[in-house]
């Protein structure tokens, strides 16, 4: 006979993130197991939501990141472009990036390319925003929160 209710159940766990009053238009939700688990993480959605299933129950410390929305020049890395060269300089289109696929590719039909990097980086670049690093690490976070099964709706208020 196999037992039945022995394992951990599991759960969701979804709310909205913000920071002084204003929800986050970006960054990561990531939570990590205080019992050795697995760890678990989620996009934070334009509107401040984030959503994260399929978690066991337990206790876990909660990361707040915004800093993978960060762009090159942001952080003081030089922006090399495509192709490793830097945009404006001789051979690199004068700064833009085309979107198309190479010639000869075999695209099928009704498929679109993706923005161009500087696309991406500047539309993360506007959603970017400053929170202080210590929500970020495991070890520093003040956030905890305990995963029952089912849906859990927790609000991620930073100060």
């Amino acid at each position: 006979m196999a037992a039945v209710g022995c394992g951990k159940s599991t759960g969701t766990l979804s709310g909205t993130v913000s920071y002084k009053g204003h929800a986050l238009k970006g960054g990561n939700v990531i939570l990590v197991s205080t019992s050795g688990g697995a760890s678990s993480a989620a996009p934070i959605q334009p509107d401040g939501t984030y959503k994260i299933e399929n978690l066991r129950s337990g206790q876990y410390k909660v990361c707040v990141e915004t800093f993978s929305l960060k762009t090159a020049s942001q952080s003081s890395m030089p922006n090399m472009g495509s192709g490793g060269r830097t945009p404006g300089a001789p051979g690199s289109q004068g700064g833009k990036e085309k979107n198309e696929a190479p010639a000869g590719a075999n695209v099928p039909e009704g498929y679109k390319m993706s923005g161009p990097p500087a696309a991406m980086n500047k539309e993360n670049a506007a959603r970017y925003v400053e929170i202080p690093v210590t929500y970020a690490t495991p070890d520093q976070t003040p956030l905890t929160v305990e995963v029952k099964g089912g849906n859990q709706d927790h609000p991620i208020n930073l100060d």
